[in-house]
């Protein structure tokens, strides 16, 4: 009864979010080796540096990254997209939006595995590691500000960004 009324009306949610994923799936280049994860092509006010990590790394954190939490329809494309790179093809393959959104605000967290390939922007050296840091850093009650800045080895600012949050404290 309850299968007959959601195609009634329309509400067959999963196979219109399968058919979604399968058109956008489809719809994107086979990736490469190398994926960008950071880059002055998607944000130039931020980024002053391309960012790029094995494919094959980036499934691994994805995977174990949503092992712990809820998983979006970008997300669920990004995994089923990944296995399917060309590990021949070396050019780095860009994210579009939707892709990056999935990674947006976890940068650190993947270059920190090590496995990450900083390219500076000014001197267009290649690095390991960056130094990362906080400036300006405010905590005014619950309310948090300051910027976060990456430089490379050789001095040059390649990333910066201001923030600002509210955390809720629970009373103890």
């Amino acid at each position: 009864m309850i299968e007959s009324i959601k195609k009634l009306f329309g509400l067959d949610y999963e196979n219109q979010l399968k058919k979604e994923r399968d058109k956008y799936l489809s719809s994107l280049p086979k990736p490469s080796s190398k994926i960008v994860i950071c880059s002055h092509n998607y944000n130039p006010q931020v980024y002053n540096c391309d960012v790029i990590v094995e494919s094959s790394d980036l499934l691994d954190w994805l995977e174990y990254h949503f092992s712990r939490c809820s998983i979006s329809l970008n997300a669920d494309v990004f995994l089923s997209w990944l296995p399917t790179a060309n590990l021949n093809d070396k050019e780095p393959t860009y994210l579009d939006k939707n892709l990056l959104s999935v990674i947006e605000g976890y940068e650190d967290r993947l270059m920190e595995t090590g496995k990450a390939k900083i390219i500076c922007g000014l001197c267009r050296n290649i690095f390991d590691s960056i130094n990362q840091y906080r400036e300006n850093a405010k905590d005014e009650g619950n309310w948090h500000s300051g910027t976060i800045v990456w430089k490379c080895p050789d001095g040059h600012k390649i990333y910066h960004n201001d923030y600002r949050f509210h955390a809720l404290k629970r009373e103890s």
